[in-house]
């Protein structure tokens, strides 16, 4: 019997293993997608804003 659970536990450690793993992978493909190839998209949201802004001169927040 002691055997049995000794097998089902090794396995249950590596699909864990392998789990962890491809949920890692997946994280740094995102960070990479976001980071490295969403780049241009960055600078053109920055430039946008800075127009908004400085065609807005009224006041923001306070009384």
């Amino acid at each position: 019997m002691e055997d049995v659970n000794k097998m089902k536990g090794g396995k249950v450690e590596t699909q864990k293993i392998v789990l962890w793993a491809i949920i890692g992978l997946l994280l740094l493909a995102v960070i990479y997608t976001v980071f490295f190839q969403g780049g241009s998209s960055t600078s053109s949201l920055s430039s946008t804003a800075g127009q908004a802004a400085s065609a807005y001169s009224g006041m923001v927040g306070g009384c």
